[in-house]
């Protein structure tokens, strides 16, 4: 693997975990590392919630803080990880909490073709409740690929973060090499352009109208 890839993989602690969160976390890893046949990562990030709602998943900030990040150093230590970060979901007081605390070299926050707050707040990553509605959000943005301004609804939303000069890093999710092999041709891409992000700004308001 060429030495600037950058490789990250991420750790979601379910509800029986939450009482053996470092050994938890350790394991997911090494799991981690053996499918992707590598001594070390990157980038390893945790993937819950941060809130305290008392949804079965979420951490609250002191869990996080106080038991989380010294595993990742301890990670990080033993030359396992380089870098440790967060999913932004969650309250944004919360994950705050755990920014400010130090010891967090990255915070993913969401950038969505049909609501672009996620670039100006931290915001949920998920749009909807479920993996259904978010598809059918997502093929409400078909034009884009009818009027040939991109190959595909994946295309268009890797080429519309590329167009966003305040993101610095996409990290993109994949199951098979022809995905990523995909991902990295819209990338190499240019950026949509300015006539199709006011194109996407119209669709946005336009499912925004429909949602409220």
């Amino acid at each position: 693997m060429r030495r600037d890839v950058i490789v990250g993989t991420k750790v979601r602690l379910i509800p029986t975990d939450h009482d053996r969160i470092a050994e938890a976390i350790t394991v997911s890893l090494e799991n981690s590392l053996r499918r992707l046949r590598r001594e070390q990562i990157d980038l390893l990030q945790l993937h819950n919630e941060i809130s305290s709602s008392g949804r079965s998943d979420a951490l609250d900030a002191v869990t996080v803080v106080d038991e989380m990040m010294p595993v990742f150093e301890r990670l990080r230590s033993r030359g396992k990880i380089r870098f440790g970060g967060i999913s932004c979901k969650g309250d944004a007081d919360a994950i705050h909490r755990v920014i400010t605390a130090g010891g967090i070299d990255t915070a993913q926050s969401g950038a969505e073709e049909r609501d672009p707050r996620g670039s100006q707040t931290v915001v949920p990553m998920g749009s909807e409740p479920d993996y259904g509605a978010d598809v059918r959000w997502a093929r409400l943005f078909e034009p884009l690929v009818r009027e040939a301004h991109a190959t595909s609804l994946v295309d268009a939303a890797l080429r519309f973060v590329a167009a966003e000069r305040r993101i610095a890093t996409v990290l993109v999710g994949f199951s098979t090499f022809d995905q990523l092999a995909a991902a990295v041709a819209s990338i190499n891409k240019d950026p949509l352009s300015s006539a199709v992000l006011n194109r996407m700004s119209e669709l946005q308001k336009a499912l925004a109208n429909a949602d409220g």
